[in-house]
């Protein structure tokens, strides 16, 4: 039986103080990251395995964020049961092919921000990995907004170039 994750936000911020997740996380590969919501602020905790991601989210200039319902598709072949709730993690690059990340709702450690935060610019998304905690990897500004599906693969704004 795994261990269950614990995180300790930062009274002032939305930042993590403490987590175990990076312990569990290396006896354990249920999730391929774990996201987690406080304080108007989205942390993906990334494990060692995945972490080289991190220099191609490096290039993102903001982070949009939207929640759906899974839709198969051959291009993102992730294990996604078709209908279920999803997040979307694209991370805006201004690139045709931004790195992007797909989980389910349970890979989520805390409530989702509600229908009534559709639409929000003013959340930042840090991204925290083994080497760099308790500093974030990337901090970014986020936006939230809900799709009818997931993959949903588009910018916030129209015009990438």
């Amino acid at each position: 039986m795994d261990a269950p994750i614990f995180i300790i936000n930062d009274a002032d911020s939305g930042r993590i103080a403490q987590t175990n997740f990076f312990e569990v996380h290396a006896k354990s590969d249920k999730f391929k990251f774990i996201c987690s919501v406080h304080a108007r602020t989205f942390r993906i905790l990334l494990p060692e395995g995945v972490a080289s991601a991190v220099d191609e989210i490096r290039a993102a200039d903001s982070v949009v964020i939207t929640r759906g319902r899974w839709q198969r598709n051959n291009r993102v072949p992730i294990a996604l049961v078709h209908g279920e709730d999803a997040l979307e993690f694209l991370f805006e690059d201004h690139t045709p092919q931004p790195y992007i990340m797909h989980t389910g709702i349970e890979a989520c450690l805390d409530v989702l921000p509600s229908r009534h935060d559709e639409g929000r610019t003013d959340l930042r998304c840090l991204v925290y990995i083994a080497r760099s905690f308790p500093q974030p990897a990337i901090d970014l500004p986020a936006a939230y907004r809900r799709a009818a599906r997931v993959p949903c693969m588009k910018p916030l704004s129209p015009g990438r170039n």
